[in-house]
């Protein structure tokens, strides 16, 4: 419901379930749920307007990404060029979440190409 709740579009909700979604990603049990019905949204959630918002989807995958398992979901989702978009955002806790984010993606062998693509070469070799 939680997830379901992120996708809807009203601002209020969206932010208010980001928010929960990062608190969430704190409980191990939490993450393995988030992993295998939620990324997607999370991924989708980088693009939206809002800093505050970035920022608890940026939280969340960065929990998520913390294993292989992880990884691997989180770049299956298609997280490579929105967090790339992020490695330029003008907050520097998004910006930052995002190149570590990345640089544990580059762990991926098979998604290496994904995120050459992607465009994350230059903001990882830039740190």
């Amino acid at each position: 419901m939680l997830i379901a709740a992120v996708q809807v579009g009203e601002p209020e909700l969206t932010s208010t379930g980001a928010t929960a979604l990062e608190q969430l990603a704190a409980c191990a049990s939490a993450r393995v749920a988030i992993q295998s019905t939620g990324v997607p949204a999370c991924v989708r959630l980088l693009a939206n307007g809002d800093a505050d918002v970035q920022l608890h989807a940026v939280r969340v995958l960065a929990a998520l990404v913390d294993n292989t398992s992880g990884q691997e979901v989180v770049c299956e989702a298609g997280a490579a060029a929105p967090l790339v978009a992020l490695t330029s955002s003008a907050e520097e806790p998004i910006r930052c979440a995002a190149i570590s984010i990345l640089c544990k993606l580059a762990n991926q062998p098979e998604e290496l190409l994904s995120l050459i693509e992607a465009g994350a070469v230059p903001p990882l070799v830039a740190q």
